[in-house]
């Protein structure tokens, strides 16, 4: 997925450099793939505060010392985080269906479908794990970068 990401980006930013498009630049400011360990770790920090500690969903994996939520599909998933002044702000996951295991895991999600069937798991893609921290939430622009 992270080939697919960067095919999309434009060559300013995938270089490093600002876009000249304004929209182009918004869009590179606030929102990034997690590229390094560092970056994963900034994301499993909100999941674990909203899902853990705001909702109180119980995850056995949960790095509750750490106060990290990660799971098996993080490896083979590419993860967006959005960034407002500074700080995290929101994460998604997305993961191709080409995925170690991704099909036999989510047959029972998704198998009914017929549209799955006829493409092949190689080619859906599911995003997951959406998390919007508190304090950015109501900002129309973060859901629709994300």
């Amino acid at each position: 997925l992270r080939s697919v990401w960067e095919a999309q980006m434009p060559a300013e930013v995938a270089a490093g450099r600002r876009a000249a498009n304004s929209r182009d630049a918004w869009w590179e400011s606030i929102v990034r793939p997690a590229t390094s360990d560092r970056d994963l770790e900034e994301a499993f920090a909100p999941r674990y505060r909203v899902y853990v500690e705001e909702y109180g969903k119980p995850y056995p994996g949960a790095d509750h010392r750490r106060r990290m939520l990660s799971d098996q599909w993080d490896p083979h998933s590419t993860v967006l985080i959005a960034e407002r002044d500074g700080h995290v702000a929101g994460t998604i996951r997305g993961t191709v269906g080409s995925a170690p295991g991704f099909g036999e895991a989510h047959e029972a999600v998704f198998g009914h479908m017929e549209e799955v069937r006829a493409v092949g798991w190689h080619r859906v893609a599911y995003s997951s794990r959406l998390v919007v921290d508190k304090a950015a939430r109501g900002h129309s622009r973060l859901a629709l970068a994300l």
